[in-house]
């Protein structure tokens, strides 16, 4: 993997591991979070990469076959299936011959990968191996 696929990676889990203890301590503390000016800008971060994986999603099933706003981090040898990072997701592009063909999006906010690809649709958890 390359510096930015590590950056990447570090954002993500950072966030997952600080967010939980800042939380935990100030339960333990029995302190309120005062987040009046930083959940509204969380929640339109969240918007925006809701958004901008949609648009990822829509130009990886092109024939183009390239995103707009996120870095290829893996390809198969073959070039079909590819992998994305982009902001505050990690988006998968299947494309196997005769086989899936579709998007599947982790988002950096959710436990749960999300799928539209041929052979099948819906969620499931991140930490669950791929049933394909």
């Amino acid at each position: 993997m390359d510096i930015w696929a590590w950056i990447i990676l570090g954002v993500h889990v950072g966030a997952a591991v600080v967010l939980p203890v800042l939380l935990f301590r100030a339960w333990c503390q029995k302190r309120t979070i005062r987040m009046g000016k930083a959940l509204p800008w969380a929640v339109r971060l969240m918007y925006l990469s809701v958004i901008l994986a949609i648009c990822d999603s829509w130009a990886a099933g092109t024939d183009r076959r390239d995103t707009l706003f996120s870095q290829t981090v893996w390809a198969m040898s073959d070039g079909g299936t590819r992998g994305y990072n982009g902001f505050g997701y990690c988006l998968t592009y299947h494309r196997r011959l005769g086989g899936e063909f579709g998007p599947e999006v982790w988002f950096w906010f959710t436990p749960l990968r999300l799928y539209y690809t041929s052979s099948r649709v819906g969620a499931s958890w991140v930490w669950t191996p791929d049933q394909a």
